[in-house]
């Protein structure tokens, strides 16, 4: 996280994220690296009645490293190699930094981003860890916040035209505004998301007793 600027290391990692070491069971033997930091995940509502505490996750992401804190995988029970397995029911499942109760929130699609915005936004944020799709369920979920700021994946258009990440928020922010409710969609001048920005934008020295 340090490496790519995405957390400050004076600060303490938010409470919910957990380390899972290659020689758990659940990595079957074949770990290529050395664990998967998991991030519990959970609905928006469970997230605010449980505040200040992790809630019971309806799901939980691993995301798999190696000791340089590089991309790793390992085979799960169908045999294929993956990096970024979700284990539960996922569905309008999220990860939160900071408290959800309020009025305002920042929304983006992976951990990676909801750490690197948490580091230098003052908003709370929700992440949904995948591409926020059925918009009309996305935006009953987020009805509960006045005010949303969406970070969405500024995609590469695919051999069909189709940008998943900004078409999704596209359609989120019209729904939201036909609802009459507050949204504002932010992208960024370096990669395509929060945390490719947050490589080429190292933070500056803070006031660690203020």
């Amino acid at each position: 996280m340090a490496k790519r600027n995405l957390w400050r290391h004076e600060l303490p990692l938010p409470p919910s994220i957990r380390w899972i070491p290659a020689d758990a069971p659940v990595f079957r033997g074949s770990h290529s690296g050395i664990g998967a930091i998991a991030f519990p995940l959970a609905p928006i509502s469970a997230w605010q009645a449980s505040y200040p505490n992790t809630p019971s996750p309806s799901a939980v992401q691993l995301v798999c490293i190696d000791a340089e804190g590089e991309k790793a995988d390992y085979a799960n029970s169908q045999g294929n190699r993956v990096d970024k397995p979700k284990f539960g029911n996922a569905r309008l499942a999220v990860w939160t930094i900071g408290d959800v109760r309020g009025e305002s929130v920042s929304v983006c699609e992976g951990a990676a981003d909801a750490l690197a915005l948490a580091a230098r936004e003052s908003d709370p944020v929700i992440a949904t860890l995948s591409t926020p799709r059925p918009v009309l369920d996305w935006e009953k979920e987020l009805s509960v916040f006045d005010f949303v700021t969406l970070w969405p994946d500024m995609d590469e258009e695919d051999e069909l035209r189709r940008r998943p990440g900004l078409d999704a928020a596209t359609a989120l922010a019209q729904a939201r505004k036909l609802a009459g409710r507050s949204i504002e969609v932010m992208g960024v001048d370096v990669g395509k998301d929060a945390a490719d920005a947050a490589i080429a934008t190292p933070f500056g020295d803070i006031d660690m007793d203020e």
